[in-house]
Order: C-alpha cells, then sequence, then structure tokens
C-alpha cells in the first residue's frame, strides 16, 4: 500500500508538466523581481494599513465633531429640515473624508522608511507567480502598471497551453 502511495506521489510531483509549470514560475519569479513594487499592488501591507488606520481616524474624529455640532444646533423637527440636514451632513462628511484622504498622503510614510527585505521581496514575487501561474489569481497582491500586466498575461497564456497541450 505504501509502495503504491509513493508511486502515485512520484507520478504527480514527476509529471513533466508539473516541472515545466515550476520552471516558468521561476523564470517569471525573477522577472517580477527585477520590477520594483511600485509595479503591484498589496505588496506592502504595512504601508496599506498604516494609511487606512490612519484615513479612519482621521474620518471618524471629524464626523463626530460635526455630530456634535448638529446635536448643538438643533432646530424644530420636521421632515423636510430632516432631509436637509442629512443631505447637508453627507456633503460635509464627503468633504473632510476628501481633506483627510489629502492629510493622510501628506503624512504618508515614505517607501524608504518601510522597506521589505530582498528575501521578503523574492518570496512576495515567487508567490505571486505560483498564483498566476496556477491560474488561482487570490487578488491580495495585482499587477498595477502595463508591463507587470503584459508580463502576468503572457504567464497566464503559457500555462494555458500548457494545460491544453
Amino acid at each position: 500500500m505504501y509502495k503504491q502511495i509513493s508511486q502515485n506521489i512520484k507520478k504527480i510531483f514527476f509529471n513533466p508538466k508539473i516541472i515545466y509549470l515550476l520552471i516558468l514560475s521561476s523564470i517569471y519569479t525573477i522577472i517580477y523581481f527585477l520590477l520594483d513594487d511600485s509595479n503591484f499592488s498589496g505588496v506592502n501591507k504595512v504601508q496599506e494599513t498604516i494609511k487606512d488606520e490612519l484615513l479612519k481616524k482621521e474620518v471618524d474624529k471629524k464626523v463626530a465633531i460635526n455630530n456634535i455640532d448638529n446635536f448643538a444646533n438643533k432646530e424644530k423637527s420636521s421632515p423636510l429640515n430632516d432631509i436637509k440636514k442629512e443631505i447637508k451632513k453627507d456633503i460635509a462628511i464627503d468633504k473632510k473624508a476628501l481633506d483627510v484622504k489629502k492629510d493622510v498622503k501628506e503624512q504618508e510614510l515614505d517607501p524608504e522608511q518601510i522597506e521589505p527585505t530582498m528575501g521578503q521581496q523574492l518570496f512576495n514575487r515567487f508567490y505571486f507567480s505560483i498564483t498566476t501561474g496556477c491560474l488561482v489569481g487570490y487578488g491580495d497582491i495585482y499587477p498595477i502598471t502595463n508591463l507587470s500586466k503584459f508580463l502576468t498575461l503572457t504567464q497566464s497564456l503559457l500555462t494555458l497551453s500548457l494545460i491544453l497541450s
């Protein structure tokens, strides 16, 4: 029984198509590694998380201040006044959100302050290459420049040719 399992594992892992897929993914890992992080989104999670948290804090703070002001200046309630207040509140929130986004961009950490190690960059590229090569594409890391999109497209097409052959 163990001999049969061992033979099945050998058939799976030493299948020429699997070997070709691993070689193809390794080549594309090296190509992706030559590109910098600006070609991909989702690579530097720390920076994106900090930016989202700063944005969330600032918007919450501005909305709380607006709510206190609205509560203090409460007028006689009527359906028309309530609708006007809601519209004004939505406009104010949207305006504050844009202001906060601008402020957060100004406070944003430089990539030089949070730089992933070369090993982490290589692993990220290998992970992206394998998920693209296996046609999984989780979407946590995705190409954003035309060059990286083109490379991803060619890798996917080569994988499809492997599957269909």
